[in-house]
């Protein structure tokens, strides 16, 4: 089809196109330049035929739209974008809009209108579809698994080149992560059928690095391996190979949580001002060993000398909150107990229907003494009440099954322990490989429950 360029007093046939449209920066009524010669030369033509004008560009009445190359969407999805509909009025400017939404949905490398006689035609060159990812040259298919779901690119994506970089990148780190440093990644694609690309990932997996020593200076409490208990880079036990001990291999991508968690082991154990610098390693690559260098600030022990509730709306006798404790007088400090009396607490007021009580742990520290006192400071606020269930995610399975499991239901009063038995309850039906209820807050008082299900290989139908 011959196409012509639309001007103030021509209007003729519009070609617009969007890459070019995008990459100058111009505004979405320019009319910007195609890709080939011959069409800037029919440019140039209706150019010198038509002279320049303010004049408003003239409209004309759409007798019929039709898209021509489209299969990402359907053509109804495609009316929706353009937001033109046969009868409509339109001028130049409304089909740059239209040409440059349908652009925006990141599905096509180029987009194009021609508009004469009143029928309007958007032409596509869509992008490639992936039709599959394969990681060659390392691990089983479950740890193939497990890489490509932290490289952001899947089946049914649109070939792009740069996700295809950091799909790339992604996996080089993920390797690093797991303790293969140098390795080298190549990406190639195979043509599969016309508009599909199978991506292949050809892995040169690189060589572990293993932590020789560990040096914790300034530790004199507790033992190197009671230190790296929690840490996920520890020094390589003798015979490290052999189920059960540690091989020493480096796990980069964890090295920064390490002081975190070395702190921790501390806390635990009633060091609650122990400090732990960032780690220092020192790697020789012509052995693949490693040194791992800590500098550590112990402090004193602390044990317990007094345990406070406080709480604004006594709707739970002290005496029981007391008695659900795990921290007792006189115990050495453990910041495990202590998190975990805050649960203990949040369930025991959740179940009276407070469904957004808040426990606050605070502490008191003398520190001439070596005591702390440990003060629950607790926010009840109002009753709640169930106002609404909505299941998602189930196909096979009928809603009616899924709300037989579920132990709280609409005008229900809030109950933490329900809902928590309620997500086991459908777990152990064995029908569903993910289960998860979550809290939507309605208002002070009302809250909805939001049960998503992921269903599982069952080898069955579940009708209701």
């Amino acid at each position: 089809m011959k196409k012509f360029i639309l001007s103030s007093l021509v209007f003729a046939c519009i070609n617009t196109s969007v890459e070019a449209l995008e990459d100058d920066g111009s505004k979405p009524n320019d009319l910007t330049p195609p890709k080939e010669a011959s069409q800037e030369s029919q440019r140039n033509e209706a150019q010198k035929e038509t002279p320049q004008s303010n004049q408003t560009p003239k409209e004309m009445k759409v007798k019929s739209i039709s898209y021509i190359g489209l299969s990402y969407m359907s053509d109804m999805l495609a009316n929706e974008i353009v937001k033109i509909r046969v009868g409509d009025m339109v001028d130049s400017k409304k089909i740059d809009t239209a040409v440059l939404a349908l652009f925006n949905q990141g599905y096509f490398k180029d987009v194009y209108a021609t508009f004469e006689g009143g029928i309007l035609e958007f032409h596509f060159d869509e992008k490639a579809r992936i039709a599959g990812v394969e990681i060659k040259g390392y691990g089983t298919e479950k740890e193939k698994d497990g890489l490509k779901s932290q490289m952001g690119i899947k089946k049914g994506d649109t070939f792009d080149e740069q996700k295809l970089e950091h799909a790339k990148t992604a996996l080089k780190t993920a390797l690093e992560g797991q303790g293969y440093y140098g390795s080298v990644v190549e990406v190639r694609t195979e043509k599969v059928s016309e508009g599909a690309l199978l991506i292949v990932f050809d892995v040169n997996r690189g060589d572990s690095i293993y932590i020789k020593q560990s040096i914790y200076e300034g530790s004199a409490k507790l033992k190197r391996r009671m230190i790296e208990s929690l840490s996920a880079n520890k020094q390589r036990d003798f015979m490290g190979w052999m189920w059960g001990l540690n091989d020493g291999k480096l796990r980069l991508d964890q090295l920064e949580y390490d002081s975190m968690r070395i702190q921790d082991v501390y806390m635990r154990r009633g060091y609650l001002d122990a400090h732990i610098s960032s780690p220092f390693l020192k790697t020789d690559f012509s052995t693949h060993d490693a040194k791992l260098h800590y500098k550590v600030k112990e402090g004193i022990q602390y044990r317990i000398s007094d345990i406070l509730i406080e709480i604004d709306n006594p709707v739970v006798p002290l005496k029981t909150l007391e008695k659900a404790l795990k921290v007792k007088r006189k115990d050495v400090f453990n910041i495990e107990h202590l998190r975990a009396d805050a649960q203990i607490l949040k369930t025991e007021i959740a179940d009276k229907g407070y469904a957004f009580a808040v426990v606050k742990p605070d502490l008191d520290k003398d520190e001439k003494n070596g005591l702390v006192k440990v003060i629950y400071r607790i926010e009840v606020g109002d009753m709640v009440y169930i106002n609404d269930v909505i299941i998602s995610g189930n196909q096979r399975t009928s809603d009616r099954i899924i709300r037989r499991e579920l132990l709280l239901g609409p005008k229900d009063k809030y109950n933490l322990t329900k809902l928590r038995n309620s997500e086991n309850s459908l777990r152990r039906l064995g029908f569903f490989s993910k289960v998860k209820i979550e809290e939507k807050r309605v208002n002070s008082s009302l809250m909805d429950l939001l049960v998503s299900v992921e269903e599982g290989r069952t080898g069955q139908l579940q009708f209701g």
